[in-house]
């Protein structure tokens, strides 16, 4: 699936050297022996969490988390903060399907347009194309992206009158 065009193939990266690898382990003292590690207990890794913005981070520490190990005033807290990592990846996953739609319109106005015949009437809208197209890849039921496509319409034609 992911193949490479470079005849060499995958030994063409085992000779390079990483450019984030400016430590060397040998230069970093040994661990003290009479200092005990312990790993954040679950009410530590929350307040953490609760420190922190939305973002990758927020989940990444969400998942350190043991509900089991928390309260119950803390469960809910933690309960709260997932949904707020949760709302962000929403709003990601938003703006980046947003941001698609417009490519494959614009890749399918190019597409219709090379296959125009004057006077011929245009049948399907590239929008149309393009919500079909991410409703199939993104396996939604074809009613979710006939909604999508509502809703897209109503935006789009309230924004006609704001502009």
């Amino acid at each position: 699936m992911f193949e490479s065009s470079d005849p060499a193939g995958d030994e063409a990266w085992v000779d390079r050297e990483c450019p984030f690898d400016d430590v060397d382990d040998q230069d970093v003292p040994p661990l003290p022996e009479d200092v005990e590690f312990a790993w954040p207990s679950a009410g530590e890794w929350l307040a953490s969490a609760c420190g922190q913005v939305p973002g990758v981070g927020l989940l990444d520490s969400l998942d350190q988390i043991a509900v089991d190990d928390l309260d119950a005033n803390d469960a809910i807290t933690y309960l709260q903060q997932r949904q707020r990592a949760v709302s962000w990846l929403t709003g990601v996953e938003t703006r980046d399907r947003a941001r698609v739609t417009v490519k494959v319109v614009h890749e399918v106005q190019a597409i219709l347009a090379a296959d125009a015949v004057a006077g011929r009437p245009e049948y399907v809208c590239p929008e149309q194309v393009a919500y079909s197209e991410i409703t199939a890849a993104l396996r939604w039921s074809p009613v979710t992206g006939a909604r999508l496509v509502v809703l897209v319409d109503l935006i789009s034609h309230s924004r006609m009158g704001i502009d």
